[in-house]
């Protein structure tokens, strides 16, 4: 019995499953697409493992993923997930845009309230929904933009 026993088991450290990265994965696989450090499936838009090749294998070989793969790559790309991290950072992005040109054209940010401001950003404007009202942008952005430019 003592002859199966492991003194040492191998470690995760040491182990070549801990050094692979989800970009690693994605650039090994075509239909896979990663963001935030997590591996997702874009036809099937699910998480999918990036440690296990097997799992990998599994989920590309299952009969889902194949009729999810035959639909067209316009629908695939509008169903394309990402991490809450992303989306974020975007939606700060973009606030801090409306914010610069705001102040550069020397407008008030209540003027992103008016009503047929709204409607053009909302139709007209990529991301122009991720504008909040003038009160957010007062109490969320504008303390930032001065500091970062007090110290400038």
């Amino acid at each position: 019995m003592e002859r199966f026993v492991r003194l040492n088991p191998p470690t995760a450290s040491n182990s070549k499953l801990a050094n692979i990265t989800a970009a690693e994965r994605a650039k090994q696989y075509k239909e896979l697409h990663e963001d935030g450090g997590k591996l997702f499936c874009t036809p099937c838009n699910i998480v999918v493992d990036h440690r296990r090749n097997s799992t990998k294998r599994d989920h590309l070989s299952s009969a889902n993923h194949q009729k999810r793969k035959s639909e067209t790559p316009a629908d695939i790309a509008l169903k394309r997930q990402t991490t809450i991290t992303s989306r974020i950072a975007r939606h700060t992005i973009v606030c801090m845009e409306w914010i610069k040109a705001c102040t550069a054209t020397n407008t008030t940010l209540s003027r992103s309230d008016n009503a047929m401001m709204r409607s053009f950003l909302l139709n007209r404007v990529v991301n122009g929904g991720a504008i909040p009202n003038h009160k957010q942008l007062q109490e969320r952005y504008t303390t930032f933009f001065f500091f970062l430019f007090s110290y400038l």
